[in-house]
């Protein structure tokens, strides 16, 4: 006899995807102060923020899930703005990219979720890019909220590929040039 497919989550799990957000982290004082070791990331929000291209985001309520907090997947959207915001400081857009015949798609995305973003709220997006060591960008992003606390981090990865959509092992030298030169701005900004 099959067992009939359900959810295979437990009725505690069900009873935590219920509880808010807020709920959920007065338990998790409660496992602490009885000694029970819990996953620590509230260590993560201690960091200094990134610095690169930032982007001022606010959250419209229509970008919120039936739990009350930004849908997971608009997160992504937020990554593109703030790095097409730092791209095209330096002239480099994706149609800019068709014309010199090339394209750079996104092949690795990976998204650490640390704390919800809430509507009407304001979302401090950043990107850094990080030296490239072949023919691809590796951004690294940060979305903070209004009190600087660590929304969410992540990292993309886009390699460049030429108009026969063959990779390319070597960066072009036009966007080498154009790599230092978001490189160089990055790193002439002060630390917030």
């Amino acid at each position: 006899m099959s067992r009939p497919r359900g959810s295979g989550r437990t009725v505690s799990a069900e009873r935590a995807a219920a509880e808010g957000p807020d709920r959920l982290l007065r338990r998790r004082r409660q496992l602490l102060r009885r000694g029970i070791r819990v996953r620590d990331v509230s260590r993560v929000r201690d960091r200094p923020p990134l610095v690169g291209a930032t982007l001022e985001i606010p959250v419209r309520f229509a970008e919120c899930d039936p739990y009350g907090v930004v849908w997971h997947g608009h997160y992504v959207l937020y990554l593109e703005e703030v790095r097409d915001r730092l791209t095209a400081r330096f002239g480099f857009t994706p149609a800019r990219a068709l014309a010199l015949g090339y394209r750079v798609p996104v092949t690795r995305l990976e998204i650490r979720y640390r704390a919800p973003a809430r509507p009407d709220g304001l979302i401090r997006a950043t990107a850094r890019l990080r030296p490239p060591d072949a023919a691809r960008f590796i951004v690294d992003y940060e979305l903070r909220g209004e009190s600087g606390e660590l929304l969410a981090s992540a990292e993309t990865e886009q390699v460049v590929v030429n108009a026969n959509d063959e990779l390319l092992l070597t960066l072009p030298a036009a966007l080498k040039k154009l790599a230092a030169e978001i490189i160089a701005f990055q790193d002439s900004r002060p630390s917030l």
